[in-house]
This record gives structure tokens, C-alpha cells and sequence, in this order.
């Protein structure tokens, strides 16, 4: 996360890999039930950029 503000996680925080278990569900106001468990392996960052689709490019 950035910016300012009470920090969620503590400085010593190890990250861990999840991975979902069941199929998420939708409750009956509109929350979204998710269950996660540990993950074997390490964890690893993803690439949040926008997909280029050519978009302004005269190609």
C-alpha cells in the first residue's frame, strides 16, 4: 500500500502465497465471500501496467 496512514501490516511482516479454495460468493447485501489458504512456493509480484492494444499507434 501506499501513502500515509495506520500501516495494516507490522515492519516484520513475511509475505505469504494464498491461493483460493472455494468459488466466491455473493451474500445477500452485496458482500463478496472469499476463503484463501496458504500457497506452496514463493510468493511473487505481478505486472499491474495496462495491456498496450495499439491504441494511437498508426500501426
Amino acid at each position: 500500500m501506499l501513502g500515509v496512514g495506520k500501516k495494516v501490516f507490522d515492519d516484520g511482516a513475511v509475505p505469504t502465497s494464498l491461493t483460493i479454495l472455494e468459488p466466491p460468493a455473493a451474500g445477500p447485501k452485496g458482500a463478496v465471500y472469499l476463503r484463501y489458504g496458504l500457497a506452496d512456493g514463493t510468493p511473487a509480484t505481478g505486472d499491474m501496467s495496462a495491456p498496450d492494444h495499439g491504441v494511437g499507434s498508426d500501426t
